[in-house]
């Protein structure tokens, strides 16, 4: 006899493991840290590439203000301070990944958490259901 219970909490779990259930089993499989450092890595290569692009749009834009500007410049200060914009620029961009993939990890682990319940509660329907 076909048990409707289970059926529909296998449904479930099947639309859950093809769609957002994908990527939650990836990312349960890192710990906390690795998976939290692994992606704070990238975005800073990513904010490191957009500031590049960033000031270098800037100078093209500024082009002849900086040729004329060229020889009368302090380079050592204007070098300090384009390190210090990236400095931040880099940091407040880490920090906001750190944040949002910390967020992000824990939200994966809840709802694994239920899916992994769910898995257990219908492997026990079956196992009651062979013992009689």
């Amino acid at each position: 006899m076909l048990d409707q219970e289970k059926i529909i909490n296998m449904a479930r779990l099947s639309s859950y493991e093809n769609n957002e259930g994908r990527f939650d089993i990836a990312t349960g499989t890192y710990f906390r840290g690795d998976y939290v450092g692994l992606h704070v890595v990238r975005s800073v290569i990513c904010a490191t590439v957009s500031f590049g692009i960033i000031a270098g749009l800037y100078a093209l834009y500024n082009f002849e203000g900086l040729m004329t500007d060229l020889y009368s410049v302090d380079m050592t200060a204007f070098a300090k301070q384009l390190l210090t914009r990236y400095i931040i620029f880099t940091g407040v961009y880490a920090l906001i990944s750190y944040v949002v993939y910390s967020v992000r990890w824990h939200v994966t682990r809840k709802r694994l958490k239920g899916y992994y319940k769910s898995l257990k509660y219908l492997g026990r329907k079956y196992y009651m259901e062979d013992e009689f």
